[in-house]
């Protein structure tokens, strides 16, 4: 059974970390980050420095949709399949964690399932367009460190998200600045 998880923005919490009243699971959200945690864009850029909680946020959000959407397959793309495992798998494992969520969510070396829909979430190293070109029916994709990857490796990503069967397809780019003095902290 899926637990009761609420979104709260950080300033009404007071509290960084998700805690528990009564059953439910309480996650405070960055209050810089509340609209876009509801937001439907079908394409969503997100700049800023490390550490300011971009890419945690994303994940979260993607996670939301794995488990509420009727239809998401997701693609967690870098361009080097190996820097997954650091980043986007370690995230999306830590919230899983958190969240209490491991009877229902399985995290493998080759994606994400569930065990109360057929969504899920594949890892693709985008340093072969062969990786994305196999994923079929894809709904949304998550692409981490945006600066690494050039408008070929975006635009192969881009054309995978044509499914009929989601009602919304959804993609979301992170960037850090390249030069550290340009990070927001």
């Amino acid at each position: 059974m899926l637990p009761v998880i609420i979104p709260v923005k950080f300033s009404e919490c007071k509290k960084s970390k998700p805690f528990i009243e009564n059953g439910v699971t309480f996650v405070p959200i960055q209050d810089a980050f509340w609209e876009y945690i509801w937001c439907d864009y079908d394409l969503e850029f997100l700049y800023g420095g490390f550490g300011g909680g971009k890419s945690k946020v994303a994940v979260l959000k993607h996670l939301f949709r794995l488990l509420y959407d009727e239809y998401y397959v997701g693609m967690f793309c870098r361009k080097n399949f190996v820097d997954i495992r650091k980043s986007l798998k370690a995230n999306l494992k830590s919230w899983v964690n958190v969240l209490g969520l491991n009877d229902v969510v399985k995290i493998t070396h080759l994606g994400v399932t569930t065990s109360i829909n057929k969504n899920c979430i594949y890892w693709v190293g985008l340093n072969d367009s062969q990786n994305v070109a196999s994923i079929e029916e894809a709904s949304a994709f998550l692409i981490e460190e945006g600066s690494e990857i050039n408008i070929n490796d975006y635009n192969e990503t881009l054309t995978r998200l044509r499914t009929k069967r989601a009602k919304q397809l959804c993609g979301t780019v992170l960037f850090n600045p390249r030069r550290r003095a340009l990070w927001l902290k």
